[in-house]
């Protein structure tokens, strides 16, 4: 997929998000989808009118609630699209309890939520409690640099080669770490595990000749 292809896009659908708001004028659903929604994912490399690439209204089951959108590589469900209307409030957790509890039940591990404006993309497969699933937030109107650069993650080629899994490990990761230097550094004092794992390393790295000088440390 082309950079330039999604960028201009973007552009497109940020210069028709200032001109909606300017008259006041309200989309609707159906509406947001053909003018924001369904732009971005042709210039993400997905064939909206190919019914076993692009599924609307996917159903696992006869029975079960309709997500909005399904891109499927070889004709398994890849990425859930769940669409609102302009304007609305994509924070309200009820939306996106909704489509990730479905997502799960139908083995889907990477959902958007969006309105056309901002775009949020969870995994619905990461073992932590649904509001830390959220991996990315990003608004078309606000900064088309961070717009084009998350949702690149989304194309075709990308989610065929899963680089947004790769990217989610080392996002988890790095979380996992803050919580817990947070949690060590929360008395206002390092704590002694901390203190004790770098002595060790700084005898390591003085016993190895990369130091030139004894690091004292209490």
């Amino acid at each position: 997929m082309p950079v330039d292809d999604l960028l201009s896009t973007l552009k497109d659908c940020a210069t028709r998000l200032d001109d909606y708001r300017r008259h006041h004028t309200r989309l609707g659903e159906e509406n947001t989808k053909a003018a924001l929604i369904e732009p971005v994912l042709r210039s993400l490399g997905w064939n909206t009118s190919d019914i076993e690439e692009v599924c609307r209204e996917y159903r696992r089951l006869s029975n079960d609630n309709p997500v909005d959108y399904a891109l499927l590589l070889q004709r398994t469900p890849r990425l859930f699209v769940e669409a609102k209307d302009l304007g609305a409030n994509l924070a309200d957790h009820k939306w996106a309890n909704q489509t990730i509890s479905y997502a799960t039940q139908a083995g889907v591990q990477w959902v958007v939520l969006t309105d056309g404006a901002e775009w949020r993309v969870f995994n619905a497969h990461a073992p932590v409690p649904i509001e830390q699933k959220l991996f990315r937030t990003v608004r078309i109107d606000e900064d088309l640099d961070g717009a084009k650069t998350v949702l690149e993650l989304l194309s075709k080629d990308n989610m065929r080669e899963m680089r947004i899994e790769e990217l989610w490990k080392g996002f988890f990761i790095d979380r996992k770490v803050h919580a817990a230097l947070t949690h060590l550094f929360s008395s206002g004092e390092p704590a002694k595990e901390i203190v004790a794992a770098v002595r060790r390393h700084a005898v390591a790295q003085s016993s190895s000749g990369r130091w030139t000088r004894r690091t004292s440390l209490p």
